[in-house]
């Protein structure tokens, strides 16, 4: 009945309607991309975050140990050949 009530002829409500169904099924694909992206761009900045957290551990523990060296050497007198 919604053909004999349209004023479009019948092929081209088909064609429309075929339209929309794939601009439909782009969307949810572009949507499920999207999701994807987001997701392991989530995963990829806790990485980053892990690594800057390792990094600062790193840096101190390299602080520490030149920190040792220098008291080390200040307190050991001289060699003396």
């Amino acid at each position: 009945m919604l053909r004999i009530m349209s004023k479009d002829p019948p092929n081209q409500t088909d064609d429309l309607l075929r339209e929309v169904r794939q601009i439909q099924e782009a969307q949810l694909f572009a949507d499920r991309a999207s999701d994807q992206i987001n997701e392991q761009l989530l995963n990829v900045i806790k990485q980053v975050e892990r690594l800057g957290r390792r990094l600062t551990l790193l840096e101190d523990r390299l602080t520490t140990l030149a920190e040792g060296e220098s008291e080390d050497e200040q307190a050991s007198p001289p060699d003396s050949l």
